[in-house]
């Protein structure tokens, strides 16, 4: 639903004013909120390689060999679920709260990922889905005495082919009418 206290007639209802939410879902598991999200992007690289003609080494062609699709973000809550997913560890139940034992697996884990937004000013949403996705960043915990624990990370969806052959890597969409082809 619109915001009200967000919206003024002035305000373009394609803006995206605050952050997204993010879920996670293990093979086999539930999916879950990843707690507040203080800033993220989404972002998309394509992969070129560049033809050069040999005569005068100008540039003849670009062929796109691949595409990298990425979430960037910081969150804030730090809970033993948050914690173990971002490390690809695992959670032991143990006498007084949830362990998580740091033991360095060569093999990241997957997920399925999905980034969910509201726009203020307008029922519309956006929602990214990576069918299949890796942390593939280095996380850090950032500690500071006059605010909240962040951390930053960043999912970079994998390629899964073979069970969705028609969107790879995932789905974007804007619940909105598409433009006229």
């Amino acid at each position: 639903m619109p915001d009200p206290l967000l919206c003024t007639e002035s305000l373009n209802p394609n803006y995206t004013i605050g952050t997204f939410q993010l879920f996670a879902q293990s093979e086999g598991g539930s999916e879950f909120n990843m707690g507040n999200i203080q800033t993220g992007s989404f972002q998309f690289t394509p992969n070129i390689v560049e033809h050069r003609r040999g005569i005068d080494n100008s540039l003849d062609a670009l062929f796109k060999i691949g595409s990298d699709y990425i979430i960037n973000a910081t969150g804030d809550e730090l809970t033993a679920q948050n914690i173990a997913t971002l490390l690809n560890e695992d959670t032991i139940t143990v006498a007084g709260g949830c362990k998580i034992p740091l033991q360095g697996d060569r093999c990241l884990r997957t997920y399925g990922i999905r980034l969910f937004h509201q726009f203020p000013c307008a029922d519309k949403t956006l929602e990214v889905i990576f069918w299949r996705a890796a942390i593939l960043a280095d996380v850090t915990f950032n500690f500071d005495s006059g605010a909240n624990a962040s951390f930053p990370f960043q999912i970079r969806a994998l390629s899964c082919e073979s069970i969705h052959p028609a969107e790879a890597f995932g789905t974007i969409v804007v619940t909105e009418p598409c433009p006229p082809s």
